[in-house]
């Protein structure tokens, strides 16, 4: 009698020892996966090739790593594979604030400064905002003072990435202007001299600075008359006195009044 046909089925077989590296986000899903065949019998013609897939893109530790396989060989197809699982990190990406600008301004008692910059490193197509904060070394007026600018991310892809840190530019804390207000000079007896006793507030300064305002009047010319033009100047002292500026001059009237001689 004839013997029957019968089939011969695949044997399966299993990737094992499957090693997937850890990363620095890129975007994508790939990794570099290794493993070894279990099962193949000796003297088989077989080769495998494999690859892996993280199960999403996004940073993170000890995430899931698919690793399949493909025979190739004389003898591929005596066999199939079963695929193997295994973990790795996917580490943010460093990127940088660059360009980074800031804009002088009068003193203001702050160390506040209004900054912008841009991102150098981030992935085309993924969703990632800056917002940007700025300050200077002191809150002092001066030319050419450095400012630090921090950067803090946003957005769905922003747990991908960090900072390297901050950046630095610089810019210009000019001194403040303030007024001399409320001027008032003593009339006098003629002595010969233009002298004037005087008084003056200031405004404009900024609550809490340490600034001490010393006054100086002089009459328009020496001589006796009501009405005069006393001209009042004002010079700054105190910690913060570097930090203003006196618009000027003020103006108000006193009176030289005759000597009275025997």
């Amino acid at each position: 009698p004839l013997t029957p046909p019968a089939d011969i089925s695949a044997k399966v077989i299993d990737l094992i020892n499957a090693v997937a590296a850890s990363k620095t986000y890129d975007g994508t899903t790939g990794a570099d996966v290794t493993a070894d065949l279990d099962g193949v019998i000796s003297g088989d013609d077989l080769q495998l090739a494999v690859s892996g897939a993280f199960d999403d893109k996004n940073a993170g530790t000890g995430k899931a790593v698919t690793v399949s396989g493909m025979l190739s060989g004389a003898d591929a197809g005596n066999y199939t594979l079963s695929g193997a699982t295994t973990t790795a990190d996917i580490s943010a990406k460093v990127i940088d604030l660059v360009n980074a600008v800031a804009a002088s301004k009068t003193y203001d008692g702050t160390t506040n400064a209004d900054v912008a910059a841009d991102l150098n490193g981030v992935l085309s197509g993924d969703d990632l905002q800056l917002a940007v904060s700025g300050a200077f070394d002191d809150k002092n007026a001066g030319t050419g003072k450095t400012v630090t600018v921090n950067g803090a991310l946003s957005g769905t892809d922003a747990g991908n990435y960090t900072l390297s840190g901050a950046a630095t530019t610089t810019a210009d804390i000019s001194a403040k202007v303030i007024d001399l207000i409320n001027a008032v000079a003593q009339s006098k007896v003629y002595d010969g001299t233009t002298n004037a006793d005087v008084t003056a507030d200031l405004d404009g300064v900024i609550s809490g600075d340490d600034l001490q305002l010393a006054v100086s009047g002089a009459f328009d010319d020496k001589n006796a008359g009501t009405g005069k033009t006393v001209t009042v100047n004002g010079a700054l002292s105190g910690a913060d006195a570097g930090n203003y500026t006196l618009s000027g001059a003020a103006t108000t009237t006193a009176d030289i009044t005759a000597k009275v001689i025997d």
